[in-house]
């Protein structure tokens, strides 16, 4: 049976966007709430996950000390975890068409360079996301590539238009019509699109 715990996570990382003269994000960069708003810390997290099935952590994708602290959450559960129950990694960074090449990457059959001209990642994939993806290539984590296809989300440009309500049903009514049904595969079952 899975189980989420709610009463914890949703947990919520409150960052400043300054890092430490090393480059490495330290306790002075930023605060650590539970779900309730109250200040908690890293080992409570790490204890809390140990008791949970699934854990969302959410960022804004281009804040470094939020991907550091991501990679030190994985770490840490991995160490204290990972004989138990093995992690497994969902990144929305990486498309739902890529995972063949995403798969092929983490089990040494194609090159790094081959990996990044063929996964089309993000920007500040080299610096943010990387040490992910080495740290569960390294262990033997399953990584899943979460995000529908960009030129599936791209047909609707408009992110504004996205949010009212209107627009979220005709969307979620017109874009499974246009897709093949392969392309429909590469939908999340229960998404808006």
């Amino acid at each position: 049976m899975l189980k989420i715990t709610s009463n914890f996570f949703a947990l919520f990382l409150v960052f400043s966007m300054t890092i430490s003269i090393d480059g490495q994000p330290n306790a002075n960069n930023y605060r650590i709430f539970d779900a309730n708003g109250n200040p908690t810390s890293m080992d409570k997290i790490i204890e809390e996950i140990g008791k949970s099935d699934v854990v969302f952590l959410g960022e804004r994708h281009d804040d470094a000390v939020a991907h550091h602290l991501q990679f030190k959450i994985l770490e840490t559960v991995y160490e204290k975890y990972g004989k138990q129950r093995k992690p497994v990694l969902s990144l929305e960074m990486f498309e739902r068409d890529v995972q063949i090449v995403l798969d092929e990457y983490l089990k040494n059959q194609i090159s790094e360079a081959h990996f990044l001209s063929s996964s089309r990642p993000w920007g500040n994939y080299i610096t943010d996301y990387r040490p992910l993806i080495e740290f569960t290539k390294e262990k033997n984590i399953e990584v899943i590539a979460a995000n529908a296809p960009r030129r599936y989300i791209n047909m609707f440009p408009d992110s504004d238009a996205i949010l009212s309500t209107g627009f979220r049903r005709k969307r979620k009514n017109g874009l499974r019509r246009f897709l093949s049904a392969k392309g429909r595969q590469l939908i999340p079952k229960n998404s808006t699109l």
